[in-house]
């Protein structure tokens, strides 16, 4: 007769349990949050249809999440509670929740490279970097929809370690173009800052720059966990709301334009990112003719002409809606 499996030790239980739990339940704190930050984007915004269909695309992607991790918590604390061989492998929600992050992070990435390629449009070398961006993000996403599909049949850990290059490949692709988008909006930023101008522009800059920066570390931290404890499950308490913090920083950057409304204006908000970047460089203009003339004190009908050929030379052609 087969004497039953010990407990597990209180060691294993805070190395694989632990993790997951405080992953589940920051899940659902970001997730009421991402709900409230929606529900305040689909009421205030009249944005482009390609713009409302992606966050619609988003919301079902963290529905199709919320439900994931809380299924793999139930596997891990419920119904695997007290039976080592349990605890020590994974369901098939796992699998699924890392194929749904790549694709959430593919499509978040995409985004931000597209607002790059719109504000950098008289600048190849931050274009070529949305190339690059644009590569490593397709490749990250791609390959853990393909590492996820490949162990789905046989959801173990020897099977899972056989792939476990795959997932590594993935995780650092992500972390690099988190880290690419992060620095090509600083280099906007110092672009386009002005002594006249810290408005509009600037201010939603900084907000993606603060958020980039957010998922990258969270990202980072995720892989660092991974590499240094391979058979323990700390990174899964960061892994687990990382897309959910993908698909909050695309909706916190575009309902930050909520503070952008003139005072006392109501109804939705349409925003073209093109008049914005336009109209600061003209002000940053304003500023420097008004500036030369108090100092040197020229008659103002003799500024006007480069105040005019400056407007002619910055209003070029830049499209797209943001």
């Amino acid at each position: 007769m087969d004497e039953p499996a010990a407990f597990p030790t209180s060691a294993e239980i805070t190395s694989t349990a632990g993790p997951l739990l405080i992953g589940a339940l920051i899940t659902w704190l970001l997730m009421g949050i991402y709900i409230m930050q929606a529900h305040s984007y689909f009421r205030t915004y009249k944005d482009p249809c390609s713009i409302h269909l992606l966050v619609l695309v988003l919301t079902a992607l963290e529905f199709i999440h919320w439900i994931l991790a809380t299924c793999a918590a139930w596997f891990y604390l419920v119904k695997a509670w007290g039976d080592p061989s349990g605890l020590l492998s994974f369901p098939k929600e796992v699998l699924l929740m890392v194929a749904s992050c790549g694709l959430t992070s593919m499509l978040v990435q995409t985004f931000y490279c597209w607002r790059i390629w719109m504000m950098a449009y008289d600048n190849w070398l931050l274009r070529g970097a949305v190339v690059l961006i644009e590569g490593c993000s397709l490749a990250q996403g791609i390959l853990s929809m393909i590492g996820s599909f490949m162990v789905l049949p046989d959801p173990t850990i020897p099977h899972f370690a056989q792939h476990r290059r795959i997932f590594d490949a993935a995780s650092f692709g992500s972390l690099v173009a988190n880290i690419l988008i992060s620095t090509c909006m600083l280099c906007i930023i110092f672009r386009s800052r002005n002594n006249g101008t810290k408005l509009k522009f600037n201010q939603l800059i900084c907000i993606i720059v603060k958020t980039g920066w957010a998922t990258s570390i969270l990202v980072a931290t995720t892989v660092a966990l991974a590499f240094n404890y391979p058979s323990k499950n700390y990174s899964r308490a960061i892994f687990d709301f990382v897309q959910t913090m993908y698909a909050i920083s695309v909706l916190t950057n575009l309902n930050a334009r909520e503070g952008q409304r003139q005072p006392g204006a109501e109804g939705s908000i349409e925003l073209n990112l093109s008049e914005i970047y336009i109209q600061t460089s003209i002000m940053d203009a304003d500023s420097r003719v008004s500036y030369n003339a108090e100092s040197m004190r020229t008659p103002a009908h003799s500024l006007r002409a480069p105040q005019k050929s400056f407007r002619s030379s910055i209003t070029k052609p830049f499209s797209g809606r943001f």
